[in-house]
């Protein structure tokens, strides 16, 4: 399984792999020079509870179920996300597999990941491919502020665009937020998975 080992979920290995082992080695189809999707939007929580909110793991109420483990840190590691980790995100009745890289968590200073996902790997599920893109690079930072609490999650993507870039960017726009969408309620209630020692 690409140098990994493999994982169960509920007792079952999970899928293989489809990307390259390196997230640098991922080359996706179609994708333009610069980025052609720019936003940011605010949360009304702390940066960590928007980080632990956007990679939670489907047993604690996330979207995410992991496919390789990627390259933890063995002294302390978000458990959903690391550099060249792939994973599968479940929004509904979609499915998308991706893979994560330049992970950056510093205890000073913006927080980063970025993503790949889509050809010549794997289809984007219908109607993703139809209709927003057929393969994206995505990139977010996420930096203090503006408020107390809050965090400003600033997206800068490339996306190979399946109908029109508009209508791509209408959509990606609208569903982003929602992958911080429980941040806030969690803060409230000082729910958090945070940080832990990773074994491999």
């Amino acid at each position: 399984m690409q140098g990994y080992p493999v994982l169960t979920v509920n007792g079952e290995n999970a899928p293989v792999a489809l990307f390259p082992v390196k997230f640098e080695d991922v080359k996706l189809d179609g994708l333009p020079a610069e980025p052609n999707l720019e936003f940011s939007f605010v949360v009304k929580a702390p940066k960590k509870y928007v980080w632990d909110s956007w990679h939670l793991a489907k047993e604690n109420g996330g979207n995410i179920t992991l496919v390789t483990t990627g390259d933890t840190d063995p002294k302390e590691s978000w458990p959903m996300v690391a550099n060249n980790m792939e994973r599968t995100v479940t929004d509904g009745p979609l499915k998308i597999r991706e893979i994560m890289g330049n992970v950056k968590t510093p205890e000073d200073g913006d927080w980063h990941t970025e993503w790949k996902t889509g050809m010549p790997y794997k289809q984007p599920p219908c109607p993703v491919r139809t209709c927003l893109f057929t393969a994206t690079h995505g990139r977010a930072t996420l930096v203090d502020g503006p408020g107390p609490d809050e965090t400003t999650v600033n997206i800068s993507n490339y996306h190979a665009v399946a109908l029109c870039l508009p209508c791509t960017k209408m959509l990606v726009k609208t569903a982003i937020p929602t992958w911080t969408a429980k941040a806030p309620a969690r803060f409230a209630a000082g729910t958090f998975v945070g940080p832990q020692v990773m074994s491999r």
